[in-house]
């Protein structure tokens, strides 16, 4: 591969007031917000640095491989889809990463403040520097990962203008990228890793006050629902529906001492059907009825 001309930067980052089909190579922007762009091209991929006010659609369709590393922004009911699958995208963006394969279609509509991001590219052209191990680079779909070997990394890539070590940086971030391919599911024999643990415990914890599918958890942590029950028992020591349930009841707790709302609607609240649902779940963790719960409470 060619050493010279490895660098083709913006030097001035481009405000852009209204980014209406705004497309970086690839990374289209439908909205009227305002737009800062910083791009950055080399010969084995680009560097796009972006700041959006607010609400957006995006859609993600490059050929090459692409690493999304978020610095701010919380995305608060917005939706997504990978290649027409529906894919998990709300909550609190900053520290987490999207790596999107190559030729895959990425669509998204963000709603919350505004947000910072740093999209890498990187080609099959690079790929093919490391040929005995080609074959290694698999890379599917992730989103919402935290890895803090990959971040420093990627920080380290976007800031050097040295080619030779954004070159070494480039093949680190795709070898470790693959690495989580294999290690996403399972920190050790029979369990998830950090990483799934604390999305599930996000998702669950935005998601109390709505029904939720074990199936849809499988799939979020992108698992078999057979084998997704044995391990999330072996990391919480509780089944999905025990640590629903769990965390439905220690929301209950709070609204019942600290509000003053009527027991249908915190049962509602709470992801419960409905007063007699919550009842009878309450009082068979808890051995009093949420009302004996709250009246306890009140003379303490």
């Amino acid at each position: 591969m060619k050493k010279e001309n490895l660098i083709q930067e913006n030097n001035q980052p481009i405000h852009h007031p209204s980014a209406r089909s705004l497309d970086l190579a690839g990374i289209v922007y439908d909205t009227d917000c305002k737009l800062v762009t910083h791009s950055t091209q080399w010969s084995f991929g680009r560097t796009d640095r972006i700041v959006i006010e607010g609400l957006h659609d995006v859609t993600v369709a490059r050929s090459e491989h692409t690493i999304v590393l978020f610095e701010d922004g919380e995305n608060e009911r917005g939706q997504a889809t990978l290649d027409g699958k529906p894919v998990y995208r709300r909550g609190t963006l900053r520290g987490k990463m999207d790596l999107i394969p190559k030729d895959a279609e990425y669509i998204s509509t963000y709603v919350g403040p505004p947000i910072r991001l740093t999209t890498i590219s990187f080609s099959e052209e690079l790929i093919s520097l490391m040929p005995s191990r080609r074959d290694l680079f698999h890379i599917k779909a992730r989103f919402y990962m935290m890895d803090k070997f990959l971040v420093a990394a990627c920080g380290e890539f976007v800031k050097t203008d040295s080619s030779l070590l954004k070159e070494t940086l480039a093949l680190t971030i795709l070898s470790h990228s693959t690495l989580l391919q294999t290690e996403s599911s399972h920190s050790g024999v029979g369990a998830l890793s950090k990483h799934l643990k604390d999305l599930l415990s996000d998702y669950i914890e935005e998601h109390l006050d709505t029904e939720i599918k074990i199936a849809d958890l499988a799939e979020l942590s992108q698992i078999s629902t057979f084998h997704f029950i044995r391990l999330f028992r072996n990391s919480f020591n509780l089944t999905p529906y025990q640590y629903i349930i769990q965390r439905r009841l220690i929301r209950a707790e709070v609204l019942l001492v600290h509000t003053m709302q009527p027991i249908i609607d915190i049962a509602l609240a709470c992801g419960f059907q409905g007063a007699s649902q919550f009842s009878y779940a309450f009082k068979k963790n808890k051995g009093v009825s949420p009302i004996e719960f709250r009246r306890r409470q009140s003379l303490i």
